[in-house]
């Protein structure tokens, strides 16, 4: 309901309010008193004329509150350099979700992301090029993946990608598809460009029995991760290549 049809409503209750205990206070103390129309316009037009402007004035002030702190409960989440979902909301939002949806029998995919030699990045580029890199990052992750999909920076240079209702095949191509739109253009950062990889550890809760944990599928992805860098990098390791 909008501001202006809140007012109109609390604005006609509070008409009906006041006459009632208007009428009753007069009743139980002048019971001899006569009820004419001047006393019934009077006891309409006051609450009238006063309620509006000072219902429209609390509700206004209660909406501009409720916004503002639907906007920093976003912010809690969120990771102020890349603004994607940061770790805490992983923890209270993201494994939640995952977790009912493993407990329902649907297949849920994750994929670790760690961005290849970042401390080379820093030391070449300064902490600058560091920081557009990782916001560079994220964005194309972003674009990469579907609409329900959930990226997360978990901390430093490593994202993780929550992937719901998807089997390893599809994570496999979606994961393809981030690593492929990292390396294949080059970041620009102040007047020259950075040239980032990835390397990419898959887990799918298919793969192993159906209480399996966020916590348990994290395990996985980050023992494929580092498959993934020893194999020589910029790279996706999942289930059969893990084998």
């Amino acid at each position: 309901m909008g501001r202006a049809r809140l007012t109109i409503c609390l604005t006609l209750l509070s008409v009906a309010i006041s006459n009632t205990i208007a009428f009753a206070v007069c009743r139980l103390f002048f019971p001899d008193m006569a009820f004419g129309p001047a006393w019934y316009m009077t006891a309409t037009l006051v609450p009238m004329l006063a309620a509006p402007f000072s219902f429209f004035v609390i509700i206004t002030l209660l909406w501009e509150i409720e916004t503002k702190n639907q906007i920093l409960r976003r912010l809690i989440h969120l990771d102020d350099l890349t603004a994607t979902f940061n770790r805490r909301h992983f923890r209270e939002e993201t494994e939640r979700l995952a977790n009912g949806l493993v407990g329902r029998g649907d297949c849920v995919s994750l994929i670790l992301l760690d961005i290849d030699f970042f401390k080379k990045i820093n030391d070449q580029h300064g902490h600058a090029g560091g920081d557009a890199t990782l916001v560079e990052i994220a964005r194309r992750c972003q674009r990469a993946v579907r609409r329900d999909d959930i990226v997360t920076r978990f901390g430093g240079e490593e994202f993780v990608i929550l992937l719901p209702r998807t089997d390893t095949e599809t994570a496999g191509q979606i994961a393809e598809r981030v690593r492929a739109a990292i390396c294949e253009t080059p970041i620009v950062h102040d007047g020259g460009t950075i040239t980032a990889t990835a390397s990419l550890g898959i887990a799918c809760s298919s793969e192993i029995d159906g209480s399996a944990s966020v916590e348990t599928l994290l395990r996985i992805a980050d023992t494929r991760l580092y498959r993934a860098k020893a194999g020589g990098r910029n790279r996706v390791v999942a289930a059969e290549e893990a084998a």
